[in-house]
């Protein structure tokens, strides 16, 4: 039978089959009763034998269309799928992220830039006391020591008397001491929170709902009242009686010194943040208010057996002499009697009990983490100081001395010694190496049981009073020095009483305080001095070298040059910490804040 001559069959060969040749990429459509047919289908094939048609020859036309095809370009790759369609949660995961991240930026810059506010608030006080009407920033520059009567009712001037609480007498007359009720710094917790504009609440947080309180607002009330809180519990370091490294005492022994606001005036051109005083002379703790310095009083040695036998007395001396001139006035500490152990044995024994009930006194008066007691001691009290390490107290000291420690302990009050290496030297000057004494270079001297080098006699004598402290039992407290200097006269018996010597130790020392660093014992502690003294005190009794300590003379200018500045103008640099530095500081935070979460 012959094939179809419509089928693409090879020329019978034997080496060519008869059935069409696979094309893949060509496709002939055949006629059929159901319409067009793919001649190279399998269904076509098995049923070929059923088709008929009338045999033709092979056109030509088939093979042409057959070469064509086979000639053609092959189709145009499918077009790419489009880009998958974006997830909608994903975008909303990362923009609730970035909203978080804001609001605790928002938070952070917010609870930093109003608690700086109320840094630099507090230290307006502190500035320029010649200014008039000046006074605690809080109270709008008021004196509301003189507004206060003593029964604690207001009295404003021309006003009439009315009564105030008690609560908020106590916080207008002190501030918010670490002991204030706690439903006064819940007060001020809540004032400070509606007060304070943060930010807007944020769609982002699940708090963040109409009419509830903003989740961005909420951690800065939760600060503020932390914040306030944290003296309540014990949490906040006391105030410390010292700020930096170097103070001075005031004394007044004399008849020729300039007023105590004049004072003042020349304790700050000369930049000096510490004092400390001999007694408590109301005119002179007037004079200190609004100045910025920190002022320490003191009780004299008379009225220590009174106030150690009386608790009433050292109430009665606390009421008279410190609670009415704060906060204007920085009182930070008391000093009670000065060189009482080892000097005078009556006085002694009564040592003990008045520096406790003046403490006792501080504490029910809630005065006592604002204001240091201590007391300065002598080195009569030690029994040898050479080496510094076998240095240890007297035996009839450590009796009266251990009760003492004992209470300063607990009440966290460093231990003030009195250090003059001009009185070391006077003494024995054919042992001591002047330079030794004055800072100057010299060979030293070397501890063998610490193996320590001491290459100044300041820092040996410091040393000494730690091993005391340590033989004692009482390794961990400090060490303050609350009098040292040198004299630039004396009598002729005097060693060492000169001026040059009275300037070089005192700018050696000068420049050693201002390195901030600690001795060879306690390299950690950094050293406090007081020096010893403001004036001249042509008055002091002693011999000849106790007048001649003043670094100031009555007129205000300086005894001799060791750095200091008198009563002409400062050229030195402001500090960092400055008042213009603070207001520059707060002014940039806030426009950076304004503008990057200003929403």
């Amino acid at each position: 039978m012959e094939p179809h001559p419509a089928l693409p069959y090879r020329s019978s060969s034997l080496l060519w089959p008869p059935f069409p040749a696979n094309k893949p990429n060509s496709i002939h459509l055949l006629p059929s009763s159901c319409g067009l047919v793919d001649a190279t289908s399998p269904i076509l094939h098995l049923r070929r034998s059923s088709i008929y048609a009338p045999p033709t020859k092979p056109s030509r036309l088939s093979y042409f269309s057959r070469r064509t095809a086979r000639a053609s370009p092959p189709p145009p790759p499918p077009p790419p799928p489009p880009p998958p369609s974006e997830d909608p949660n994903t975008i909303a995961g990362i923009q609730a992220t970035l909203s978080r991240i804001q609001d605790r930026l928002r938070i952070f810059f917010a609870v930093f830039f109003w608690m700086s506010l109320f840094f630099w608030g507090s230290a307006w006080d502190g500035r320029n006391d010649a200014r008039k009407k000046k006074g605690p920033w809080l109270l709008m520059q008021m004196d509301v020591s003189e507004m206060l009567t003593e029964s604690g009712r207001w009295h404003a001037p021309g006003q009439s008397k009315h009564p105030l609480p008690t609560v908020v007498t106590h916080v207008v007359t002190h501030g918010i001491s670490s002991d204030a009720p706690a439903v006064v710094l819940i007060a001020v917790s809540i004032l400070v929170f509606v007060l304070v504009p943060v930010c807007p609440p944020s769609p982002s947080l699940p708090l963040a709902k109409k009419g509830k309180m903003s989740n961005s607002r909420l951690p800065l009330f939760f600060c503020c009242l932390f914040f306030f809180l944290l003296p309540r519990h014990g949490l906040l370091k006391k105030v410390d009686a010292f700020i930096g490294t170097y103070g001075i005492n005031y004394g007044r022994i004399a008849d020729n010194l300039p007023p105590p606001e004049s004072v003042v005036t020349l304790l700050k051109a000369a930049r000096i943040k510490n004092v400390r005083i001999f007694d408590s002379d109301h005119s002179v703790i007037k004079a200190f208010k609004g100045s910025g310095i920190e002022l320490t009083v003191a009780i004299p040695n008379e009225y220590l057996r009174d106030i150690s036998v009386y608790e009433d007395r050292a109430m009665s001396w606390v009421k008279d002499n410190v609670q009415p001139f704060l906060p204007g006035t920085r009182i930070r500490g008391i000093a009670v009697g000065n060189e009482v152990l080892g000097v005078d044995p009556d006085l002694s024994q009564v040592l003990f009990g008045a520096i406790k009930n003046v403490y006792n006194a501080l504490d029910r008066l809630q005065l006592s983490h604002e204001i240091e007691v201590s007391t300065p001691h002598s080195e009569a009290v030690f029994a040898n100081s050479f080496p510094p390490s076998s240095c240890t107290f007297k035996e009839d000291v450590l009796v009266l001395m251990k009760p003492i420690l004992d209470f300063f302990s607990q009440i966290g009050s460093p231990f003030y010694i009195n250090a003059y290496p001009f009185l070391s030297y006077k003494n024995e000057p054919e042992h001591i190496d002047l330079n030794y004494a004055l800072f100057l270079s010299n060979a030293g001297i070397h501890d063998a049981k610490t193996d320590l080098h001491y290459d100044n006699m300041f820092d040996a004598q410091i040393d000494a009073a730690y091993a005391a402290l340590e033989a004692a039992g009482y390794a961990k407290m400090a060490v303050r020095v609350s009098e040292t200097g040198w004299a630039s006269a004396g009598d002729e018996n005097e060693a060492g009483a000169t001026l040059h010597n009275a300037r070089t130790y005192n700018y050696n020392l000068r420049k050693r305080l201002f390195k901030k660093k600690g001795t060879p014992l306690r390299p950690k502690i950094v050293v406090q001095a007081y020096v010893f003294s403001l004036f001249n005190e042509n008055l002091k009794p002693g011999p000849s070298s106790e007048k001649h300590f003043g670094l100031f003379k009555a007129d205000g200018s300086i005894s001799y040059d060791i750095g200091l500045t008198g009563l002409k103008p400062s050229s030195a640099s402001p500090s960092l910490f400055s008042l213009n530095s603070m207001v520059f500081w707060d002014v940039l935070l806030l426009l950076f804040y304004i503008p990057l979460f200003g929403n």
